[in-house]
């Protein structure tokens, strides 16, 4: 047992739970992390190269990040992503540097 007692355990589990319908609700997850930055990105592939040729369409972008106020927060669709520098190739599971074009975004 983690918690001296089933009160606290039940308040633990309200406090970390960012769950809704068995999903990662990133709004919840946003509000109780609010210097969290949360980039979601809704895209076909991803590619490894980093050439003009290498950017593939995304549907749509996300940013989340309760910090900074509303204004840190948006959404933009058909906007251009690719990989921003040869270090980040081989880590994009976890992690890349993006290069994300807003030039055709709306």
């Amino acid at each position: 047992m983690d918690a001296p007692n089933a009160s606290q355990m039940v308040l633990r589990y309200n406090r970390n739970n960012i769950l809704t319908d068995g999903e990662v609700d990133y709004n919840k997850l946003a509000s109780k992390n609010p210097n969290l930055r949360i980039l979601l990105l809704d895209l076909e592939k991803m590619t490894g190269g980093k050439e003009d040729e290498d950017e593939v369409l995304a549907h749509t972008v996300r940013y989340i990040h309760r910090g900074g106020g509303d204004a840190d927060c948006f959404t933009i669709n058909n906007c251009g992503v690719k990989v921003q520098g040869t270090s980040s190739v081989g880590y994009l599971e976890s992690a890349g540097n993006l290069d994300i074009n807003f030039k055709y975004g709306r």
